[in-house]
């Protein structure tokens, strides 16, 4: 005798679905490698043991979308195929987004001492693109403005990130401005006079 299953809205699922766990095991690792339930061939292949072989099975995607639609229960789990493929597909996007900026990352200090290891004080070149040299053989240099004005706009915001304690940027005093009304001050100024 097959278990009753009864879905969220109170309705009874009907036993001759053949959604199990191998099934959503299946779909679920489909999601978080980026594929689709739904590709233009109209099914996907899932193992399926059969008779003791496992054989590949089509699942057609009209299929997929009815259980979907129908909030059909996994009956292992006790909840429905929608709430396990959303749960899949935020966690790929999670895992998507986590990859995506640690590579952001990566290349961002990449630039960032790139930048900072920026030669700045160049050599001197003629009107004829030649460097030009001293007697003893030596190049003539010269720091190059627009360079170091980057580099340093590079290390001011590295400092102000990686330590805001000290680079941080400071914050403006609220000043409070007094409001009073000129007849309080008559009378206080009147009173006072009077203790005298």
């Amino acid at each position: 005798m097959q278990a009753v299953v009864i879905k969220q809205n109170g309705r009874v699922q009907r036993s001759d679905v053949m959604l199990d766990k191998e099934i959503t095991a299946t779909l679920t690792q489909k999601i978080l490698l980026g594929e689709t339930l739904y590709p233009p061939e109209g099914y996907i292949l899932i193992p399926r043991e059969i008779e003791g072989e496992e054989k590949l099975c089509k699942l057609h995607s009209y299929q997929i979308r009815s259980w979907v639609n129908r909030n059909t229960v996994v009956p292992e789990t006790g909840k429905t195929l929608r709430d396990i493929l959303n749960e899949a597909r935020e966690t790929y996007r999670v895992r998507k987004e986590a990859t995506r900026r640690k590579m952001m990352s990566t290349e961002l200090e990449q630039q960032f001492h790139r930048t900072l290891r920026l030669r700045t004080n160049l050599p001197v070149r003629d009107m004829f693109g030649k460097t030009i040299t001293r007697e003893d053989g030596s190049l003539v240099r010269k720091e190059n403005a627009n360079l170091l004005k980057i580099k340093m706009d590079n290390v001011q915001f590295l400092a102000e990130r990686l330590m805001p304690d000290v680079y941080g940027k400071v914050e403006k005093t609220e000043n409070k401005h007094l409001i009073f009304s000129l007849s309080d001050l008559r009378k206080a100024k009147e009173e006072r006079d009077r203790g005298k």
